[in-house]
């Protein structure tokens, strides 16, 4: 999703989950492309949901952490079509 957002021209938070991700991921963050967060591992997920919060990025909620992302995505390309 971090190249389709770069393309749409939004600047996304992206977490890597492995070092090709990575690899790409400071590049993008290097040209202010993206918001580079790191590796999933070392993550401190409540210091990032304040951030995210604080921004006004995210209202969140438990419908937020469905698991469901690529159904609405998917859906939505249908739409399109």
């Amino acid at each position: 999703m971090m190249y389709e957002a770069i393309y749409l021209r939004k600047k996304p938070y992206v977490i890597v989950h492995n070092e090709h991700q990575n690899k790409f991921a400071l590049i993008a963050s290097e040209k202010k492309l993206i918001n580079f967060v790191g590796k999933i591992k070392k993550i401190n997920f409540e210091k990032l949901l304040k951030t995210l919060m604080e921004k006004k990025y995210i209202n969140v909620n438990k419908t937020n952490f469905d698991n469901l992302g690529k159904v609405r995505i998917k859906k939505e390309i249908e739409n399109l079509l």
